[in-house]
C-alpha cells in the first residue's frame, strides 16, 4: 500500500509540475529543444525527487526506530537488525518509483505543441 501511494505522490507531483511549467516548456520547444531533452529534463526531475523520498525515508525509518528502542515495553520485544540490503532495496524501490511515477507527465510534456504550450494560461 505504501508503494502505491509513493507511486500516485510522485505522479501528481510531476504532473502538476509539468502543468505549472507548460509555458517553459513551450518556449524549449520552440528554441529547438527535442522531444527527447524535455523527456529526460522531467524523467531527471522525477529520479531526483526519487532519491531525495529514499533518503528522506531512511532517515525517518532510522529516527523513528531510534525513538522506539527508548520505550522500554518495545525495546525488549523487538530488535531491528540494519542490513545494508535493506538501505540499498529500499533506495531502489523510491529510485523506481520517482522513474515510473514521472514517466506519464514526461510523456504528456513531450507531446505539447509549442504554439498551443506558449498560449497556455
Amino acid at each position: 500500500m505504501a508503494i502505491v501511494v509513493g507511486g500516485v505522490g510522485v505522479l501528481n507531483t510531476m504532473l502538476m509540475s509539468v502543468y505549472e511549467r507548460t509555458r517553459e516548456i513551450g518556449v524549449l520547444r520552440a528554441l529547438g529543444w527535442r522531444r527527447r531533452g524535455v523527456l529526460g529534463l522531467v524523467l531527471k526531475e522525477a529520479m531526483l525527487l526519487g532519491i531525495l523520498g529514499g533518503v528522506a525515508g531512511i532517515g525517518v525509518a532510522l529516527a523513528l526506530t531510534k525513538g522506539l528502542m527508548q520505550v522500554p515495553y518495545v525495546a525488549g520485544a523487538l530488535q531491528p537488525i540494519f542490513d545494508t540490503t535493506v538501505f540499498v532495496r529500499a533506495f531502489v524501490v523510491a529510485l523506481i518509483l520517482g522513474v515510473i511515477g514521472g514517466l506519464y507527465p514526461a510523456y504528456r510534456a513531450t507531446h505539447l505543441q509549442p504554439v498551443e504550450a506558449l498560449r497556455y494560461e
